[in-house]
């Protein structure tokens, strides 16, 4: 057959067998003429691009959908999946393999597999831009995962990558850790790496005993999670240690940065700079503001966010706040 999305039209071949409740699927559909975009990974295809998804696999009568295969190829662009089992409300039972292999929108090539070994998985590759998922993580108000489409995950994830870009100049090098989940929800991960010029970053969770959910993050650059806030401008330089503690979904954290400089700030703080020959010193060169020392003692509770005490301290300028 032919089918259309907006007045092109492009080839469309299927085969469906039933089998007393049973059904097998075979397919093949030509998307050359239609656009794609995939914003979870930072994909787009552009019209008139020659491109195709393939797919077979089976709905057995127990609801159950199985997909022996899912291929969608774009150029030198490959997405495949192998063996993907899911329930009849879409939900990941299983997966024996993902590989991704891709030119994203921020012209970062994308190349890693995830496989099943046994019960559990092994996320490996050269390279994966997480830009786009930090910055969900960082702006979204719900907890997130990378595996919260899979039904009562009960496994542990080893990650081994050898480039993960945080942004499109910072990335880390030999990404090595793993992640353990219960029931979809993360009670252990460790990460370490090292950023491409040097310095440490260390990530984990830990679940205790007494239902607490305790998260640490120790990072020799900063830039690359603040800098995702769009109202920080001109952020520069900087080490970042957070520590939280969750338990009966409120949240109880700390969050440090150290020598650090911004460079836009708003009009009333360049004012009050300018009061001491330091802070005309730094606006003068175009450095920004520098502070030996920032901290926020703050809480999360559903939607509301309780600021105990935020202060940050510099040669030109220093600033104590509370609020919510």
């Amino acid at each position: 057959s032919k089918y259309s999305l907006d007045k092109n039209f492009d080839d469309l071949e299927f085969d469906i067998l039933k089998s007393n409740n049973d059904y097998k699927l075979n397919a093949k559909i030509n998307l050359n003429n239609s656009s794609l975009k995939i914003d979870e990974i930072n994909y787009f295809k552009e019209k008139d691009k020659i491109s195709s998804l393939k797919f077979k696999g089976n709905i057995l009568n127990s609801n159950i959908i199985i997909f022996d295969e899912i291929l969608f190829t774009e150029n030198k662009n490959i997405f495949k999946i192998n063996q993907m089992k899911l329930n009849d409300y879409y939900k990941v039972l299983s997966i024996d393999k993902l590989v991704l292999n891709y030119d994203n929108s921020n012209k970062i090539k994308n190349n890693i597999i995830l496989s099943k070994i046994n019960n559990n998985y092994i996320l490996e590759g050269d390279t994966i831009d997480f830009s786009k998922y930090l910055i969900d993580i960082l702006e979204s108000e719900d907890e997130k995962s990378l595996f919260s489409n899979f039904k009562n995950l009960n496994s542990i994830l080893n990650i081994d990558i050898q480039r993960l870009y945080l942004d499109k100049l910072n990335y880390l090098v030999n990404l090595n850790g793993e992640f353990k989940f219960v029931n979809n929800k993360i009670r252990y991960a460790n990460l370490n790496s090292k950023f491409q010029n040097g310095g440490k970053f260390l990530f984990s969770i830990k679940s205790t005993s007494n239902n607490e959910t305790i998260t640490k993050l120790n990072a020799d650059r900063a830039k690359p999670f603040v800098s995702n806030y769009k109202f920080i401008k001109g952020f520069q330089e900087g080490v970042i240690d957070f520590h939280s503690v969750k338990k009966n979904n409120v949240s109880k954290s700390v969050l440090k940065i150290h020598n650090f400089k911004v460079r836009e700030v708003p009009v009333l703080a360049q004012l009050l700079t300018l009061a001491s020959l330091q802070g005309i010193a730094d606006s003068l060169t175009g450095e920004g503001i520098r502070f030996t020392d920032f901290e926020m003692i703050f809480s999360n509770e559903n939607d509301l966010m309780t600021i105990e005490e935020m202060y940050s301290i510099g040669p030109a300028i220093s600033i104590l706040m509370e609020g919510y």
